[in-house]
């Protein structure tokens, strides 16, 4: 249970689940004349008045501690500190966090030194910052601290590599841990049962999901994410069900937040991303650069199979796929890719009647050098459909990084100079253009940049220009990947690989030219470009949060 999940209901619904946890805990914990409740800090803070207030109309006698005071208190053989050792206790929940420094004290308890909380954690990286801020302010700072013992819920391994002192890190707060800690306890608790009551296990997941009305736009999303029940985390499962209380009480009515929360837990889509979105005139070979950079063939490249909806495309471990389409979401698990891409062409192109689709949304298991990117593909501009250049309008001041995507054939084009002029005004840092094809063009790169800058108005002047084939490097990853045979790269006459002056092609190609034939065509630099620029922006925002905080 968490503060900030409890605070997306109502308040009747709220009272509900808190009085029918104080009733289950009433009727399945032993009998004495105070019952302890260990929660995060969160809950303690937001709605310990109204725990004890619910718990006083049942009779039941209540105290809320926090799952920091009872790992204090427990004080057994694994939590104890020498001289010059440091102690770190920290729980994380659904959107909180809190921490409290400890030492060595008298008759070997636990000195309690610096405490940390934060109801509203948006990114673990900018909650670890600060605790290795604390930690350098500390009388006895981590620099000059042996050893640091941490005992924590969840993995802060890369965090705390931050710290100078030795880390020993100690898995806590599962339920097999407060059992084994109840002994610990001071005298008054002996008599006290701790139990962790799952309200969120997925029988109630699917009871509840069962009494959504016939046809609810959630139900394909709720259903499908049941599915994968056991890959999901606490906080997900918590997330997930109460969402469903609330769902279910108000079935005429759709929370916009939750339906986007359950997307995510779906698609398996953490925080911390930024979109990079592809623009260009429809046929110019964007659904083939974007599909190099995944490393798949999703996107259909039949030059008749326009785009209809803007596809956000991020990195899972499935092949998972969400429509949305006026508040409603059809979602879809897949065994593999081509089932997946057929049914997003049969669902999203024009001819297939996919302008009634508001928005795709797809995951699948790319290489995690996309950890941190979500594709964005844009329906071609100046297509039969005077609306898809409305649809880009819209998602333009959405993306944090604009790749232009310019045809060797059409550079300075007007009208999609005039768009460009458009879309980069103001977000000039945020731009880059990408001549694409150069597979037809190996000899004219230097020539078609010094056309197209040219052709920029001076505040896109210091914008950067790449040359790439998307042609080649998706030919080329596919084949190292096995998925299109060697031989079919042979037989294709614009397939080729160019090492210093030397060209192979046809039946002269083999594997071992397949990284060279990547390289040449330009994308890795272009990745890397990318990677590095998404990393700053990451780091800027998250300095940015820091320092708001702070």
């Amino acid at each position: 249970m968490d503060s900030v999940l409890l605070a997306g209901l109502s308040g009747r619904l709220r009272r509900r689940v808190i009085s029918e946890f104080l009733v289950w805990a009433a009727a399945n914990t032993a009998n004495s004349e105070v019952r302890f409740f260990v929660l995060p800090m969160t809950l303690i803070r937001e709605y310990g008045v109204l725990f004890k207030e619910l718990a006083q109309e049942i009779e039941l006698n209540i105290r809320l501690i926090t799952y920091l005071e009872l790992l204090m208190q427990a004080n057994d053989e694994h939590i104890a500190l020498g001289d010059g050792e440091l102690g770190l206790f920290i729980y994380e929940s659904y959107e909180s966090a809190e921490a409290i420094f400890v030492s060595h004290g008298e008759e070997g308890r636990l000195t309690p030194m610096k405490a940390l909380f934060s109801p509203y954690v948006k990114h673990s990286g900018l909650f670890a910052r600060i605790l290795e801020m604390l930690a350098e302010r500390l009388p006895q700072g981590t620099s000059s601290v042996k050893l640091l013992k941490v005992w924590s819920n969840r993995s802060w391994d890369e965090a705390l590599s931050r710290f100078k002192a030795e880390v020993t890190s100690f898995k806590a707060l599962t339920a097999e841990r407060l059992n084994r800690l109840k002994g610990k306890l001071p005298e008054e608790r002996l008599d006290t049962l701790f139990r962790r009551h799952d309200l969120f296990a997925q029988e109630s997941a699917e009871r509840l999901s069962a009494r959504l009305p016939e046809g609810h736009p959630l139900a394909s999303l709720v259903y499908e994410t049941i599915r994968a029940y056991d890959t999901l985390s606490f906080e997900q499962r918590e997330f997930l069900i109460i969402g469903l209380q609330q769902a279910v009480a108000n079935a005429a009515e759709i929370d916009e937040s939750y339906r986007q929360g359950l997307m995510k837990i779906f698609l398996q889509k953490k925080g911390g991303k930024l979109k990079v979105g592809v623009v260009s005139p429809f046929s110019y070979g964007k659904s083939t650069l974007l599909n190099a950079f995944l490393g798949f063939s999703l996107l259909k490249d039949d030059i008749r199979a326009e785009t209809a909806n803007i596809t956000h495309i991020t990195r899972g471990h499935r092949y998972t796929l969400m429509l949305e389409q006026n508040q409603s979401s059809v979602a879809r698990v897949f065994d593999s890719l081509e089932p997946m891409r057929q049914f997003l062409h049969e669902h999203t192109s024009v001819r297939e009647h996919g302008d009634g689709i508001d928005r795709v949304h797809a995951a699948l298991p790319m290489s995690e050098l996309n950890e941190h990117i979500e594709w964005v593909d844009t329906p071609g501009l100046f297509g039969r459909h005077a609306h898809h250049d409305k649809i880009t309008d819209q998602v333009i001041p959405e993306l944090d990084v604009i790749l232009f995507l310019i045809d060797p054939k059409k550079v300075g084009h007007s009208h999609y100079g005039e768009k460009i002029y458009k879309y980069s005004q103001g977000r000039e840092s945020r731009c880059l253009f990408v001549i694409g094809k150069m597979d037809l063009y190996p000899d004219d790169a230097e020539k078609l940049t010094e056309d197209l800058r040219a052709s920029l108005p001076d505040r896109l002047q210091s914008v950067p220009i790449f040359t790439v084939s998307g042609y080649l490097a998706l030919m080329a990853r596919l084949a190292q990947k096995g998925v299109v045979p060697l031989e079919q790269l042979q037989k294709d006459q614009y397939i080729y690989a160019q090492i210093g002056e030397q060209i192979y092609s046809g039946r002269t190609l083999t594997k071992e030219h397949l990284p060279a034939m990547l390289d040449f065509s330009g994308l890795t630099r272009l990745e890397r470009y990318i990677r590095s620029k998404t990393k700053h922006m990451l780091e800027r925002r998250r300095q940015d949060e820091l320092n708001h905080i702070l």
